[in-house]
């Protein structure tokens, strides 16, 4: 049992500087230890107190330790950091750094800051806290048996990740190949040989559009705005007889988008209704707990509830590659509504969304400049 500063092995690297102390004038600065342990140097100046770091030091973040970020110093220069972080020497023949390492990351330790931290792990660790926990150590041959059992499973957990992530990777191939013969008329080639009887796609898009010239009529749905022709050079492939090219708009009725309502972060109950973020979507299922609490308890503008079957869009997101994903809405048990970056599309009532949402997924749609 190691007990009180220091614990007999382990002891802080004394000292605070000023930024402009000549002590580390010139010195170069930790400016982060990612959770894997990886340190991040750099130049950046920093107005807040400083400690050095000479090589070999474990540095350990006070406010992100109980995420991992900690690590050895391996450097072959003394470098800076903040206060916010601390550094440590330790006598090598008593401690097996990787054993204390994994240690420094276990619900254990995780448990004995939480009872010696007055306000939980949330606070800022600093070395008085670390210090004058009490510890269970192992003699240093068992620490290095224990280390290498967690290292061997490791390993394999590494190389699983591995080949997950291939076979990931084989996946999405094979789903788009097979997207792309469905697009192509591929996967449907025998069927049509053997239902030769079926509506000519020239025909059926004429009937969708005398359907939304009698709905304008009616003034059930807005007269949209002029569609291009496709151009020869838009087209990718040539399709299978009876198939036809059409722009996404002439089998819509109308494009629904919600609002920018007032939400805070936090999932809705029952009763309560919620605004979906754009992650809801863009994973290609819908994920109906991605989405945020509205602050109205009973929105003016219910229209804009999400339905089973509804189509909709992701209009705009910040990350690459994602605005112009849409999803199907298969399953919704909450109050949700749209917002003003998931519009919904409605479509001619003949339409299958189900083949929508697949071609969209598809690299011909994915492909569309």
């Amino acid at each position: 049992m190691a007990e009180g500063q220091g614990w007999g092995f382990f002891f802080e690297r004394k000292g605070r500087y000023k930024p402009d102390d000549s002590a580390v004038k010139g010195l170069r600065r930790i400016e982060k230890i990612d959770f894997s342990g990886n340190f991040h140097i750099g130049d950046k100046f920093s107005k807040t107190g400083m400690i050095i770091i000479k090589p070999g030091d474990l540095v350990i973040s006070g406010i992100n330790v109980s995420k991992g970020a900690m690590g050895i110093y391996a450097g072959n220069d003394d470098v800076t950091a903040t206060i916010h972080y601390s550094t440590y020497t330790f006598d090598e023949s008593l401690i097996n750094v990787e054993y204390f390492k994994r240690f420094l990351k276990s619900s254990e330790f995780l448990r004995l800051l939480k009872e010696q931290v007055k306000g939980g792990i949330k606070t800022e660790i600093k070395p008085k806290h670390i210090l004058s926990l009490e510890i269970s150590l192992p003699d240093k041959e068992e620490q290095i048996n224990i280390a290498n059992h967690f290292s061997h499973y490791e390993n394999e957990i590494d190389e699983l990740s591995v080949e997950i992530t291939r076979r990931q990777t084989l996946l999405k191939k094979l789903r788009q190949s097979i997207l792309q013969e469905a697009v192509q008329g591929k996967l449907t080639k025998e069927w049509r040989e053997e239902n030769s009887e079926v509506e000519l796609a020239s025909k059926f898009l004429g009937r969708i559009r005398e359907e939304k010239e009698k709905l304008i009529k009616e003034k059930k749905i807005r007269k949209q705005k002029s569609l291009p022709q496709i151009k020869a050079d838009e087209i990718p492939f040539d399709l299978p007889e009876g198939w036809a090219w059409c722009r996404l708009g002439e089998i819509t009725n109308s494009y629904e988008a919600g609002k920018s309502f007032k939400c805070i972060d936090k999932r809705v109950a029952e009763n309560e209704w919620g605004v979906i973020k754009t992650s809801a979507i863009t994973s290609g299922r819908f994920m109906e707990l991605e989405h945020k609490f509205c602050l109205s308890n009973s929105p003016d503008d219910i229209s804009k509830k999400i339905q089973l079957n509804d189509l909709i869009f992701c209009r705009a997101s910040g990350s690459k590659g994602l605005a112009g994903k849409c999803v199907l809405v298969e399953k919704c048990n909450k109050n949700l509504l749209l917002s003003d970056k998931t519009p919904k599309l409605i479509t001619s009532p003949r339409v299958n969304k189900k083949f929508i949402f697949f071609h969209n997924e598809s690299m011909v749609s994915l492909n569309y400049q």
